[in-house]
């Protein structure tokens, strides 16, 4: 199911990276969904959704069924492989004894971070996938980490060296929705998921975790599965995108909820690294132009399915009978209905990676990403929107309040953008081309137009060696380690 905020406690942290002292990690703990299950789910059992182990799943990549919901690699695989280390082993398939060397994967497809008995209590918990809610996954956690270290001395060096990613809560609301749930009675079980996740956090961090990476919501309103459920006449339900407003502002509003606790934490725990990765600012991009990131068949239809306005039946799923995939999978966003293709999670990836999508502070701004096009405030431009906050600070010690800001089409330097208004000053947040420079934007979009007409082809390796260039590699294919 399409699991959607990633709780990967990673042995290191994605962010800006030095050239001349370059990161070096050791291990990767990942907890989540099926955003970032690499097999614990099938070794489970998988008796809701057998069919990840088999093709078309994995078909892409790793040429057979994995146990991975998409037909490749997932966020976790190019993060592992950014950083040179191998993919992260399922908690499940791991022997007894067996001694742990680059960290370990404990996300389940379809784990939740309310515990099940959340959902039984209200009588929807036959429709889970799994009882592996987050609890289930720190719990395998403690297990493995007498293995690792014994004295929280011991436990504090060993993590120091390890990036904690966590990416769950998406399924939260996947289950309430699915059977009929909407967006005004969906709001009042936000606090309680946030609330987890934060608990899961403290708790990690109290474990020794040191770098933590916390991730948002995806743009579930641009969902296969959701845009056939809530299909509606009325256009007004519809953004320019084709994706469901309500749905998106739903995701919006988690993801707002969960920056406020995850800024909470930080005061608490001023000496751990505590990151958001902007999942929906990222791929909010190739859903606004799918087809300037090399998606020629669109991103609203899945690749995999049984037939539909979006290609989803939920009565001939991807994998079962009646369902077929389509030939060129990297051609499209969504890959069963529910789940992204591997091209649609390396482009997310790339921008967690160089940083444009990664916050470490609270962002202020206006919806994801802080911009036109996300990115927070470690994108392009991240430096004037710091200054520009700490320009309003200082009105505001002066007695100059905001007044009724906001934000207004801006048409000025090369590819305009946005500027705030009605605040006692001028803010600008600048469109993406404004923010890269005029050579650099060419650059990029002369790549981005090879990467479609298949002029370029050939694989980059080593990309761990290369961090500091990987800007310049947005639509390149990421090499296995």
């Amino acid at each position: 199911m399409m699991n959607v905020i990633f709780f990967l406690l990673v042995v290191a942290l994605l962010g800006t990276v030095s050239c001349s002292s370059p990161l070096k990690y050791d291990s990767i703990f990942s907890f989540g969904d099926s955003l970032a299950d690499t097999g614990n789910f099938l070794r489970s059992g998988a008796l809701k959704f057998p069919v990840i182990g088999k093709l078309p799943y994995g078909e892409t990549f790793f040429h057979h069924g994995t146990g991975r919901c998409s037909d490749g690699r997932l966020i976790v695989d190019f993060i592992a492989e950014a950083y040179g280390l191998p993919y992260l082993r399922p908690y499940l398939a791991l022997a007894k004894g067996e001694k742990v060397e680059h960290g370990v994967n404990f996300a389940v497809a379809g784990a939740t971070a309310l515990d099940a008995k959340f959902f039984y209590d209200r009588k929807i918990g036959q429709i889970l996938w799994t009882n592996d809610s987050l609890s289930v996954q720190l719990g395998w956690f403690n297990n493995l980490k007498s293995t690792l270290c014994s004295t929280k001395q011991d436990c504090a060096k060993y993590f120091k060296r390890s990036l904690f990613w966590g990416e769950i809560g998406g399924n939260d609301y996947n289950y309430p929705f699915f059977v009929g749930g909407n967006v005004t009675q969906l709001k009042a079980l936000v606090p309680a998921v946030v609330e987890t996740i934060a608990a899961a956090t403290s708790t990690l961090i109290e474990e020794g975790a040191a770098e933590l990476v916390v991730a948002g919501n995806l743009p579930i309103g641009c969902n296969a599965v959701y845009l056939t459920l809530f299909q509606t006449d009325d256009i007004r339900a519809y953004d320019k995108n084709g994706c469901l407003k309500a749905h998106n502002d739903f995701s919006k509003y988690h993801n707002s909820q969960l920056k406020l606790a995850l800024q909470d934490l930080r005061q608490k725990y001023p000496h751990a690294k505590i990151s958001y990765a902007d999942y929906y600012g990222a791929s909010k991009r190739f859903f606004h132009v799918p087809k300037r990131y090399g998606f020629k068949d669109g991103s609203l239809v899945a690749c995999c399915g049984g037939g539909g306005p979006y290609n989803f039946n939920n009565s001939a799923r991807c994998g079962h009978t009646g369902s077929r995939a389509c030939l060129d999978p990297k051609a499209h966003v969504n890959w069963d209905g529910i789940h992204l293709t591997e091209a649609a999670y390396r482009y997310i990836s790339m921008g967690l990676i160089n940083g444009s999508f990664i916050e470490r502070e609270r962002d202020t701004g206006e919806g994801e990403g802080g911009g036109r096009d996300g990115g927070g405030d470690h994108g392009e431009g991240g430096s004037r929107r710091r200054r520009t906050r700490r320009g309003q600070k200082e009105k505001e010690a002066k007695g100059e309040g905001r007044g009724d800001a906001r934000w207004v089409p801006w048409e000025g330097g090369v590819g305009g953008g946005e500027k705030k208004v009605g605040d006692g000053g001028i803010s600008v947040r600048e469109g993406e081309e404004a923010a890269m420079g005029r050579k650099r934007w060419r650059q990029r979009q002369q790549r981005k137009e090879e990467v479609v007409t298949g002029k370029r082809q050939h694989e980059v390796r080593g990309l761990r060696s290369r961090r500091c260039e990987v800007r310049e590699m947005v639509g390149v294919t990421v090499p296995a380690g």
